[in-house]
């Protein structure tokens, strides 16, 4: 079987309407997954929203799974 090679970048603009960016994204190469937040512009907080949901669920995510071949490890719930 063929290995599948993904490349990943991230471009996010402010808009029309919006005076700053909310959205955020994170990438880890190494883990092999990304993650996009979008800060519902406008919305009180936005930024601090979609930052700290890529920020914990990032972290999660590198401390529950490997994705680099093995099987992922168990998340208790």
């Amino acid at each position: 079987m063929s290995a599948l090679k993904l490349t990943a970048s991230a471009v996010s603009v402010v808009g029309n309407v919006r005076l700053n960016n909310e959205d955020r994204c994170y990438i880890d190469p190494e883990l092999r997954f990304f993650l996009v937040a979008d800060g519902l512009g406008g919305q009180a907080a936005g930024e601090e929203a979609s930052s700290l949901a890529v920020e914990l669920v990032a972290k999660r995510l590198a401390q529950s799974i490997d994705f680099r071949g093995s099987k992922p490890i168990a998340v208790a719930r």
